[in-house]
């Protein structure tokens, strides 16, 4: 696999929002917008040299834990569709349609670190498969 173009890991000082979780519909959207701020504020600090907009790119959002309980990477899809929106929010697409983004796909990782969200992008015009 090529080197991601941008990556972005960001601290868990909130919870992920989970498809397993009955939020209360205030709750849902303050998590919503502080993972989309945050996610865009990193996109920012570590865009170093790259060109923005970027072209069709694949996303894969990892989430980085530090114990071995048994999770399913898909239930946080609501924190990687709101990662994503920040991205769009700073400038990194245009908008998160399959013109642009493929994904984002999930993944889980173990490590005795602490927890953490990493988004790496990879841009599919360099031969990258979807």
């Amino acid at each position: 696999m090529t080197e991601p173009v941008l990556t972005i890991v960001l601290a868990q000082p909130q919870e992920w929002l989970s498809l397993n979780k009955r939020y209360h519909w205030a709750r849902r959207a303050e998590l919503t917008r502080y993972w989309r701020a945050l996610t865009a504020a990193a996109a920012k600090k570590n865009r170093g040299d790259a060109t923005w907009p970027l072209p069709r790119c694949r996303v894969v959002v990892t989430l980085v834990v530090p114990d071995r309980r048994r999770r399913d990477a898909a239930n946080y899809a609501p924190t990687a569709k709101a990662a994503v929106d920040g991205l769009v929010d700073c400038g990194v697409w245009p908008d998160d349609t399959a013109e642009f983004v493929v994904g984002p796909d999930m993944r889980i990782e173990h490590t005795p670190h602490r927890r953490a969200i990493r988004i790496d992008v990879y841009d599919l015009t360099e031969g990258e498969q979807a």
